[in-house]
């Protein structure tokens, strides 16, 4: 894949949605045609050279099971 510099918006939009919709940063790595550790560095620290970035992303790696358990709950309460 090469060196392709900093992610652009768009390419943290989707790291972002994907991770939240409970997708690997392999698959997301693989889906916006990046390598996977630069995906993996991304969620691991989504501050470091991304001054766009809001904070209230700081904890990305959170994100996919406070998703899944947000639908486990959804669930519960409509039976």
């Amino acid at each position: 894949m090469g060196r392709k510099g900093g992610l652009s918006s768009s390419e943290k939009s989707t790291i972002t949605e994907q991770l939240a919709k409970g997708k690997t940063t392999l698959e997301i790595s693989k889906m916006i045609g990046r390598y996977h550790q630069t995906v993996k560095n991304f969620v691991k620290n989504p501050t470091k050279n991304t001054s766009s970035l809001p904070k209230c992303l700081n904890n990305l790696h959170f994100w996919p099971q406070f998703y899944t358990n947000l639908k486990k709950l959804k669930a519960m309460s409509q039976s």
